[in-house]
């Protein structure tokens, strides 16, 4: 035998090596039931700001409607001030006006891209899979953009608080992405 070194009984190492096998056991056990109720935590989030995400978009559409309406008014109203007799320009060129704005201002493929970008949200959020933080991630980038792109073309109050909202919530979506996997 070594001399200095104490001699350690074997029943007594055993039961300290179970000892710690069953607190190392219940540690990991913890551990994986305080991950399973934080990422229910996180899903039950993630499905409630998809939808408020979707929720957005049939009202930025209707936000989109009236700004036509309110630009022809507008442009009338200018053109009123301009001129004696609207009538000397033409309906024509007020049309052709209108459909050259309506065309810089359109948003209807943004709020299509949008919208399906809501519902692959949600169904992805509603997936177990391994790389669904990236997947997130990525899908978030996209409907960004799309918000980005809404917001550089509205040029109404009621639809730059609706793209506002939206970012609002994506934002809050990808700090939460950080946290999973």
């Amino acid at each position: 035998m070594m001399q200095g070194a104490p001699q350690v009984d074997a029943t007594g190492r055993e039961a300290r090596e179970a000892l710690v096998r069953s607190a190392l056991a219940q540690a990991i056990a913890m551990l994986q039931e305080a991950r399973r109720v934080e990422g229910a935590a996180l899903q039950r989030q993630f499905h409630s700001l998809a939808q408020r995400l979707c929720a957005l978009v049939p009202t930025m559409s209707a936000a989109a409607a009236q700004r036509m309406s309110q630009h022809h008014a507008l442009l009338l109203a200018r053109l009123r001030e301009l001129l004696t007799d609207v009538q000397a320009i033409g309906s024509e060129h007020v049309v052709r006006e209108l459909a050259i704005y309506a065309e810089r201002i359109d948003i209807s493929e943004e709020l299509v891209r949008l919208s399906a970008h809501g519902v692959a949200l949600t169904g992805l959020i509603a997936t177990s899979d391994e790389q669904l933080g990236r997947r997130i991630e990525f899908l978030l980038q996209e409907v960004g953009r799309e918000v980005n792109t809404i917001g550089a073309k509205s040029n109404d109050l009621a639809l730059t608080a609706l793209v506002l909202e939206a970012k609002a919530i994506v934002e809050q979506m990808r700090e939460q992405s950080a946290n999973i996997a």
